[in-house]
């Protein structure tokens, strides 16, 4: 009957957004109810008449009446067939329909790069990696982050579910790893139970949301399999959730169209003007190294005039020269904080983030690394939203001489070559209390002329201590372009809508002209 309705040509999403008096849909009440073979066959109908993403679409906007979609039922109730004897309680995963299920809706949404409907958020805050650590379910769990961060390098693990009062409101964000970890240690308090206080700690998981697992409360067996997957869950979270110290190469695969680099990368107009700048400072007989124009607090200790300025020339020229890649006090890590503001305010809410710590402490003054990039012509980034984009003081200064205040000057971009030095954060919007902002900024951008020529230089400003987050300050102009690229990007997707609708219009108005004309 099902197979026959689907492909009739008035069968629509509305004939699958009706609630019994469950509060379920006809698809949600099929999965809770173990026939799969009615998803797959209404699955299967759609995709005859519509795309993968149509169907997707359609995943999206089929919920019950506390607001999960098909995908979070299926991670509900992926252990309804699981193979599970009185005695072992083993679990195995190829016996569940159910979980076959879920593996293929999350390979459309790899292949369709459809990563949002995995930040969709149920009436209680949950998305569908809390769900899944909620009911301590590690093959879900698995599932769910290897298709995020091993498939395409991003992360669901740090997206929080809310945890509300009885009241409705919101009373804090909860991140999958505290989910898990309420989970198992309320069946651990369940094993060996009275059958009264079993009860009373189900009703405390139901107040949770984590439901359907009745089955498993029958025998302290079932418990204790229960209990080691919740176990293994916890360990998976955490594995994941650390800050780890990651590579540059894991970063450059997190971003395509970019390479590595530990020197400049000079356009053939930049380079030309390298060699001006050099053989005018070899006719001059100037230091080799110098630091001039507003970083006053670097200035002596640079131009060797200050306490500690033979070391700090030292580590200059050995990173200038390439002796020396990086200072070795720092490392780059995954930001996996749910409340970091990177995290927070990142334009793809599944797109990794990292920073720059300090590996052990760091004295004042230290130098950390070159910001490297490609010194280009600004005319030719007129159009482009690059977010690593610094001016050079002596390449301005040099085309305001040359071509007046409004002049094309050069600029250093890390957009598509980068190093440490371009995963400085600033948390400008961190922490401001009362309008006050008290956030605390332990580096700094030094700008260094090199033979003449000028390079950018990390510094620590203050001590730092290891563990730490290095941050800078971008500056009130960062701020200010990338608030004019927001605002063009706000209109430009604002237009695209304006067009879709017209186009759906259109489409209605021609239909509704030809059923009249069928008529």
């Amino acid at each position: 009957v099902l197979n026959s309705l689907s492909k009739t040509s008035g069968f629509s999403l509305q004939d699958l957004l009706v609630l019994d008096n469950y509060g379920e849909t006809p698809v949600h009440s099929a999965i809770s109810n173990a026939q799969i073979e009615c998803v797959e066959i209404l699955m299967k109908g759609m995709k005859t008449d519509f795309d993968a993403r149509v169907w997707l679409e359609w995943v999206r906007q089929i919920k019950d009446d506390k607001g999960n979609n098909i995908l979070m039922q299926l991670v509900r109730y992926t252990d309804i067939k699981y193979n599970l004897s009185a005695k072992s309680c083993l679990i195995s995963t190829t016996s569940s329909a159910t979980f076959r299920l879920l593996l293929l809706h999350l390979d459309l949404v790899k292949e369709q790069q459809c990563f949002d409907l995995l930040l969709d958020e149920n009436n209680d805050g949950d998305n569908i990696l809390c769900i899944a650590a909620k009911m301590g379910q590690i093959h879900e769990i698995k599932a769910l982050t290897e298709i995020c961060i091993q498939g395409t390098k991003r992360s669901v693990a740090n997206r929080c579910g809310r945890r509300r009062r009885e009241s409705g409101e919101v009373e804090a964000r909860v991140s999958p790893l505290q989910w898990a970890n309420e989970t198992r240690s309320v069946l651990f308090d369940s094993i060996g139970a009275s059958p009264r206080k079993r009860r009373r700690l189900m009703e405390k998981l139901a107040s949770c949301g984590v439901s359907a697992l009745d089955f498993y409360y029958e025998s302290d067996d079932r418990l204790r399999n229960w209990l080691d997957s919740a176990r293994r869950s916890v360990r998976h979270l955490e594995m994941i959730s650390t800050n780890k110290p990651v590579p540059l190469s894991f970063v450059q695969q997190c971003r395509p169209e970019t390479a590595v680099s530990r020197k400049q990368q000079l356009t053939a107009q930049a380079a030309d003007l390298k060699i001006a700048f050099e053989q005018q400072h070899h006719a001059r007989g100037g230091p080799e190294i110098c630091c001039r124009d507003s970083y006053k607090a670097w200035k002596s200790c640079i131009n060797g005039a200050g306490k500690g300025s033979k070391r700090v020339q030292r580590d200059i020229k050995a990173i200038l020269r390439g002796t020396s890649r990086m200072s070795p006090l720092v490392e780059v890590r995954m930001l996996c904080d749910p409340t970091h503001p990177c995290v927070v305010t990142a334009k793809d809410p599944l797109a990794l983030q990292f920073g720059l710590f300090a590996r052990s402490d760091i004295s004042s003054g230290t130098i950390l690394c070159e910001y490297t990039g490609q010194i280009v012509r600004e005319e030719c980034h007129f159009d482009r939203e690059s977010e690593y984009t610094v001016q050079l003081h002596a390449l301005d200064k040099y085309t305001e001489a040359k071509e007046g205040p409004y002049g094309n000057a050069f600029i250093l971009d890390a957009e598509r070559f980068f190093n440490e030095g371009a995963l400085l954060n600033d948390l400008r919007y961190s922490e401001e209390v009362d309008g006050i902002n008290h956030r605390r900024q332990n580096a700094e951008y030094v700008e260094v002329l090199f033979n003449g020529w000028p390079h950018l230089l990390v510094g620590c400003a203050m001590t730092t201590k290891a563990g730490e987050e290095l941050t800078v300050d971008y500056g009130p102009a960062y701020w200010e372009k990338q608030a004019n690229i927001a605002k063009e990007r706000k209109i430009r997707e604002q237009e695209e809508e304006l067009t879709r609708l017209r186009r759906e219009l259109m489409n209605t108005r021609k239909s509704m002209a030809f059923q009249e004309d069928c008529v």
